[in-house]
């Protein structure tokens, strides 16, 4: 699958909403739950945030958050569909298309 920004994000939306099928604000949650997921390597946020989380959180800032937790609450407090924006934006073309594949099970 070739990256481009706007398919990918096609594409994982159109998923999720499949898993999903009640309510589309679920399906946006658990995106947005996973993509924070996915870039802590997994590892549950109340143990703490990877190396790895915070190299990503970091991406194309002008300046370093150095706050993760106040950040992540301004992403919280935004429309789930522009904070899933914010965060796709930060991955790379690899990463989205591996997050994209992990979730395609068709």
């Amino acid at each position: 699958m070739p990256d481009n920004f706007a398919n990918t994000l096609f594409i994982i939306r159109e998923l999720y909403h499949e898993m999903y099928p009640g309510e589309p604000a679920d399906a946006e949650g658990w995106l947005y739950n996973n993509i924070l997921s996915y870039m802590n390597d997994h590892v549950p946020a109340n143990t703490g945030f990877t190396a790895n989380f915070h190299a990503f959180i970091n991406r194309g800032e002008g300046k370093r958050i150095k706050n993760v937790d106040s950040y992540l609450d301004l992403l919280d407090n935004m429309p789930c569909e522009t904070a899933i924006l914010k965060l796709w934006d930060k991955m790379t073309p690899p990463e989205r298309e591996q997050f994209t594949k992990i979730h395609n099970k068709r």
